[in-house]
């Protein structure tokens, strides 16, 4: 059932699912997510931290590929 159809009553907002989350329009100054149901909105990672990511991954590649202890992999979960 769509947001607009779901009614609150006296238990405060209705919970919100992945459907939902998917209907709401994002844009790339902020960040929408669901915990537990409730939605929270980030401002999205800027270029600053993109910053300090690559120095803190760097590192961990270069031992990775020289030393046989695994793989380093960087994920993002994305609704499309």
């Amino acid at each position: 059932m769509p947001m607009s159809e779901r009614a609150s009553g006296d238990r405060g907002p209705a919970l919100l699912t992945a459907e939902d989350l998917r209907e709401i329009s994002s844009d790339d100054a902020h960040r929408y997510e669901l915990d537990a149901g409730r939605l929270v909105i980030r401002e999205a990672a800027g270029h600053r931290h993109g910053r300090v990511t690559a120095e803190l991954y760097a590192p961990f590649v270069g031992y990775a590929r020289v030393a046989p202890a695994g793989e380093v992999v960087r994920s993002r979960l994305v609704f499309s």
